[in-house]
């Protein structure tokens, strides 16, 4: 009789756990709800400033007047407003932003700062932005929205959650159409040079690394105000080199960028650019540090520690920075080529060798090279293979040729050999009025589907160029003593191997007057 006693004594125990656990669970419940209304209020609200944040980035030109400030924080407010279905009211203008109680644009201001309330919403608009998650895009080209809204919790406020305060977020950047890349060099793996003394005047980008060779006056310099930058990861972060073949862990870079940065020497200068120690690669930056957003539209990080050597002289772009857009437009063409194997330049034409082993395009010595657009195809049976063969070869021809743009597609290859000097100027006379419905100042064109290669080969042998070469899935190969020069103008490539020493410096010295201008680039930042 006893057990069963106890077992009388113990009923009812589980009545308070019961208790206790709905009690919980209706809490953890009623927070689940509420969490769950927040998450979609957050998302609404990220929408709102996204699409505000792009409303207001658009009014953003190249460069930046306070005028334009003010209508790009209008038009974002305007956008805030009408998503949240609050418009303006009847007869608003840009006054609201510039005179409005918290709000800070007046007219000779560097930045517009905008206070706006909505019902149980309230934000602010600023342009260059001041509260961006990276620092390097509290600049002009940018635009930055913050929305807040407080909602009370239908359920969470039994257990203590009375109030939500949710957050939107968002920074637009705008690069306004026809303007200028602001690089020099721009390489989208590395940049390698010979045994003497580079010297870039403007921004130098590389994906992996600058290699001088590490013997004798081997150096690199960005001049006239110029910055290096290095892709990010660098060392001792690695490559995925399984998404990613071919590319070794940068080790490179460790041996030749130092943290050192004496004075490139000016243009026109007569002094060998020895001062740039053996295998350096050096700016004329007041310190490493000096790398606020050098480039439109790259965010920078001031520089990367190094474990091999302490510091690296550079600026860093990341996330990397992808290859510029171009507004250049193939021209159009009928499926057969034109001209055949070895043509003389003949203008604007499609120009290809099939099933041979000799090039498109020859010019003859004393020939004439007529302004065009040349498009070089590689002939998917041509056994021509640089360097005894280039499916446009140069070779020992004088020429000029003002109006030229010679198109590489398929993977063609162009030479320059046996003591052949050519200049290429697409902007004198440029032939794209007729030929070609956009601006195409370029004195060399790739597209990033053709792996083209470009080669300048033997002592006696030159191109000087002008405008923009754009290989940006091709190689420039310059060998030992050949000379290559971009006198004014820009160099946007897969890779710039350049090892000659025999070319004035500087080797390219950047003109945003004469480049190829880049497409609109209107994106989200932040």
């Amino acid at each position: 009789m006893q057990p069963t006693s106890r077992r009388r004594r113990e009923r009812g125990q589980v009545a308070p756990l019961i208790a206790l656990a709905g009690t919980v669970l209706i809490g953890v419940t009623a927070l689940a709800v509420d969490v769950s209304l927040n998450t979609h209020t957050r998302r609404n609200l990220q929408n709102v400033t996204d699409f505000a944040a792009l409303a207001g980035a658009q009014d953003l030109p190249t460069p930046v007047g306070q005028s334009d400030r003010q209508k790009a924080v209008f038009s974002a407010l305007l956008s805030v407003q009408k998503q949240l279905g609050q418009p303006l009211p009847a007869g608003s203008t840009v006054d609201v932003v510039r005179t409005g109680a918290g709000n800070d644009c007046n007219d000779g201001q560097a930045h517009c700062h905008a206070v706006f309330s909505v019902g149980s919403y309230s934000g602010t608009i600023d342009t260059p932005p001041v509260s961006a998650t990276n620092t390097a895009y509290d600049t002009d080209g940018y635009l930055e929205v913050n929305l807040l809204h407080t909602s009370v919790n239908q359920i969470g406020k039994a257990v203590g959650e009375g109030t939500s305060t949710e957050r939107g977020h968002s920074v637009a950047y705008h690069f306004a159409a026809n303007q200028p890349f602001g690089v020099a060099l721009f390489a989208d793996t590395y940049v390698a040079s010979g045994n003497d003394g580079e010297l870039v005047q403007g921004n130098v980008y590389a994906q992996r690394y600058i290699n001088p060779q590490s013997a004798g006056h081997a150096g690199f310099c960005a001049g006239n105000g110029g910055r290096i930058v290095l892709g990010a990861p660098q060392a001792p972060q690695t490559y995925d080199t399984q998404n990613d073949p071919g590319q070794a862990d940068i080790l490179p870079h460790t041996a030749n960028i130092l943290l050192t940065l004496p004075n490139c020497n000016p243009l026109g200068s007569t002094t060998s650019l020895n001062t740039t120690a053996t295998g350096t690669v050096n700016q004329t930056t007041a310190t490493p540090s000096d790398c606020s957003n050098p480039i439109p539209g790259v965010p920078m990080t001031a520089q990367y520690s190094d474990p091999l050597q302490g510091g690296i002289g550079t600026c860093v772009a990341n996330p990397p920075l992808p290859p510029p857009t171009t507004n250049f437009q193939e021209p159009t063409h009928s499926t057969t080529p034109v001209f055949g194997c070895n043509s003389p330049p003949q203008g604007s034409g499609w120009y290809e060798c099939d099933n041979q082993n000799r090039p498109a395009l020859q010019p003859t010595a004393g020939g004439t090279m007529p302004p065009g657009v040349y498009v070089i195809s590689h002939g998917s049976n041509n056994n021509c293979k640089p360097t005894n063969c280039f499916d446009a070869d140069f070779s020992r021809v004088a020429l000029n040729a003002p109006g030229v743009t010679i198109m590489l597609v398929n993977g063609a290859t162009m030479g320059v050999e046996k003591g052949a000097t050519l200049t290429i100027d697409p902007t004198r006379e440029p032939p794209c009025v007729q030929y070609v419905p956009t601006d195409c100042r370029y004195s060399i064109y790739s597209g990033p589907g053709s792996s083209s290669q470009l080669f300048i080969i033997d002592s006696a042998s030159s191109l000087t160029m002008y405008g923009t070469l754009y290989m940006v899935a091709g190689t420039v190969n310059c060998d030992t003593n050949s000379f290559l020069q971009i006198v004014q103008g820009q160099a946007i490539v897969g890779t710039w191997n350049v090892q000659s020493g025999n070319h004035d410096n500087p080797i390219i010295t950047f003109d945003g007057g004469l480049v190829a201008p880049q497409t609109e680039i209107l994106r989200l930042a932040e």
